[in-house]
């Protein structure tokens, strides 16, 4: 670039495009590319036979393919704000006014309809004609993609998510996003479970197998639970109680800065000594 705005290129292997000034006028060129733009009025713009794009009083109207040669040739067409559309053997959309939206994706195996998109959503199983997901934001949304099941109740309130496969369990349900939490995660093969429940400001409290750690009062490390920056340095400036438990030794619990603790095996008061014969 020189002076940018003013002279941009850029160079790749088959394909070279320069703007004087950016965005303004611009051409392709290359042993693939080929193709000019003067922006918002006209631009055309091709790259062998894999892509071409082009616009016309830019974003009234834009074109784009992909493939075009091949029989997987893939087009979309974008008309702001009236209307949009995407075709190819796959996938099938239609996009009216931004508000109402039809897709039907054979890949996916799903046919979506939206009105007013993205506020009400209903998804089906093409195969089977089962409902997989059904929005209606910001009230309610439930949906089912494979093993994955996801929820919301008045979005932010409440959301949680549920995936389960054969000897995987995983579980989330959260308040205004990361003001509450609880998460629970379960790998049944290797015997491995691991738990984590928070409520700014007031608790943290996680079970990793046969550790566990609990503390309260809960404000930075309650929203961001698994820093360990945090927790090392900051957490214990606001913990008025905490608790740890490491497999099969004794839990170790203070209150109030260890102005009293355990170990669990003594209890030590604010005035403490270990004197030896």
């Amino acid at each position: 670039m020189i002076m940018f705005p003013f002279y941009l290129r850029l160079r790749q292997p088959l394909v070279e495009r320069t703007w004087m000034p950016f965005p303004f006028y611009g051409r392709t060129s290359g042993l693939l590319g080929r193709g000019y733009r003067i922006w918002p009025f006209y631009g055309w713009d091709q790259v062998g036979e894999q892509t071409r794009f082009r616009y016309i009083m830019w974003p009234f109207y834009i074109s784009y393919e992909n493939h075009f040669t091949q029989p997987e040739r893939e087009q979309r067409v974008v008309s702001t704000p009236f209307f949009s559309r995407t075709d190819s053997p796959s996938l099938r959309s239609r996009s009216y006014a931004i508000f109402f939206t039809h897709t039907i994706d054979r890949n996916a195996h799903s046919d979506t309809w939206g009105f007013p998109w993205p506020l009400w959503m209903s998804q089906r199983d093409l195969n089977t004609g089962e409902r997989t997901s059904l929005r209606i934001a910001p009230f309610y949304e439930n949906s089912h993609l494979g093993n994955v099941h996801r929820h919301f109740v008045m979005w932010p309130v409440f959301r949680w998510k549920t995936q389960e496969e054969d000897a995987y369990r995983y579980s989330r349900s959260d308040v205004f996003l990361v003001l509450g939490r609880n998460i629970h995660e379960a790998q049944l093969d290797q015997n491995h479970e691991r738990r984590l429940r928070t409520l700014f400001p007031l608790y943290r409290d996680q079970v990793d197998d046969r550790d566990s750690d609990f503390s309260t009062l809960a404000l930075l490390d309650g929203l961001y639970p698994r820093n360990p920056v945090i927790k090392r340095l900051y957490a214990p400036l606001w913990q008025l109680y905490t608790h740890e438990q490491h497999g099969d030794h004794a839990p170790r619990w203070s209150v109030l800065w260890d102005l009293v603790s355990s170990d669990g095996k003594q209890l030590r008061y604010p005035v403490y000594g270990d004197f030896e014969q």
